[in-house]
């Protein structure tokens, strides 16, 4: 039986429960900064004695963290529950999102730099003959 990545990380079926609400926060950090309050139950369940806590601040950047994840556990399962789904490798692709959650239990997911809107091959040809039309 083949070992999967996601089951050497304690959070990661945490993780995977909320991916959904992970996800939709993400989409709507577009707009402004998102929040989300989970119970301390929840972390301490899994690990009541987690070394440097709970908390963490990660950066996403075009589908990797660019931050070192290795100090925190949390971060490390968030990010490879995230990098497992291809909608928040999708969002992240050419963009910058911070995930960070603090001692109370506040995630925060915040969109630090937005993708690059990439114009049509289609709409490029249109404007270049609207301009030669000028």
């Amino acid at each position: 039986m083949e070992n999967h990545v996601l089951d050497n990380l304690k959070y990661s079926y945490l993780w995977n429960k909320y991916r959904p609400m992970v996800l939709k926060l993400m989409k709507d950090a577009a707009d402004k900064p998102q929040q989300y309050k989970f119970q301390k139950h929840e972390f301490h369940d899994i690990n009541p004695k987690e070394k440097g806590g709970h908390s963490f601040s990660m950066e996403l950047s075009n589908g990797r963290p660019s931050k070192e994840v290795k100090t925190s556990m949390v971060a490390k399962s968030l990010f490879a529950v995230l990098d497992q789904s291809m909608t928040a490798v999708d969002l992240s692709q050419g963009a910058i999102y911070e995930f960070s959650m603090d001692k109370q239990y506040n995630l925060e997911i915040t969109l630090k730099e937005a993708k690059e809107e990439v114009a049509e091959p289609e709409e490029v040809a249109a404007v270049a003959e609207e301009a030669q039309e000028k």
